[in-house]
């Protein structure tokens, strides 16, 4: 659900601007990213490390 809202406020160079609201955004092969090229998956216990 990040990506999508993130995507949703990129313009079409991948510059991100604050905004609100609801996305009806669906990635695919037609639609790929423009400002999300990767994730950190959040382990179980938080950010540290271990």
């Amino acid at each position: 659900m990040t990506v999508k809202a993130l995507e949703s406020v990129a313009d079409e160079t991948g510059y991100l601007s604050a905004a609100d609201g609801y996305t009806r955004l669906h990635i695919t092969s037609d639609r790929k990213p423009r400002s999300v090229d990767g994730l950190l998956p959040r382990s179980r216990r938080g950010w540290e490390r271990g």
